[in-house]
């Protein structure tokens, strides 16, 4: 569903709103501005447009501890309201989509042995038709991005962090043992993959899936 989208926005704002990162909410509404006349967007747009204006106003008059403490109590009810819920989710996955749609003929990355020469350079929009069965990039948004409520696939995960310009730490837990796997994604990962245990990340959100369902921890 919209687990993975909802987890991450709400971890990423919260984390921006905790260390006073104004730019990184005012580069999100600047993302969103060009979208304010597109009909299927624009009431969502809004709304993003409002809860970030108030949180920018006031984080900047926060002057105590007890302060930063309501806010981030205000964001935390924020994701509550289903409005605002369903707004930040659906803004979220058009700004994905918009990523791919731009970067769709551009390499996302050599794999071992990979060769541009061969013709076995991975893009974006190749991604897409070989994991989804596509026609194309526009094919692929409009049938698992734009969609609320469908999964957030491997491709989504990978972008993700790149439009918001941060890191995401993924743990894959599985129930039948202690064992976990941690998964980065975002600017400089490579989508590594290792085993670990009670490892510490400073990233925006760092997510917890069991089952295929996302949560912050």
């Amino acid at each position: 569903g919209n687990c993975y989208y909802r987890a991450v926005l709400f971890a990423w704002l919260e984390r921006s709103v905790a260390l006073g990162n104004l730019d990184s909410l005012r580069s999100f509404d600047a993302m969103l501005r060009p979208h304010r006349q597109t009909p299927l967007l624009a009431p969502s747009v809004r709304v993003c447009h409002q809860i970030l204006q108030g949180w920018i106003q006031k984080r900047a008059a926060c002057t105590s501890k007890a302060a930063l403490r309501a806010l981030l109590g205000e964001v935390a009810n924020e994701f509550n309201k289903e409005r605002s819920d369903r707004s930040l989710i659906l803004c979220l996955r058009h700004l994905i989509a918009e990523y791919l749609r731009q970067h769709a003929h551009e390499p996302v990355a050599l794999g071992a042995g990979a060769s541009m020469d061969r013709g076995d350079l991975l893009t974006y929009e190749s991604w897409a038709v070989a994991i989804s069965g596509a026609k194309n990039i526009d094919d692929y948004c409009e049938q698992h991005v734009y969609v609320m409520n469908k999964d957030a696939a491997d491709h989504v995960q990978h972008v993700c962090p790149r439009v918001l310009r941060t890191a995401v730490r993924i743990c894959m837990v599985d129930r039948e043992t202690a064992r976990c796997n941690f998964i980065d994604y975002g600017e400089g990962s490579l989508m590594a993959t290792r085993p670990g245990a009670g490892e510490s990340v400073g990233s925006a959100a760092q997510l917890a899936s069991v089952g295929g369902h996302f949560g912050v921890q």
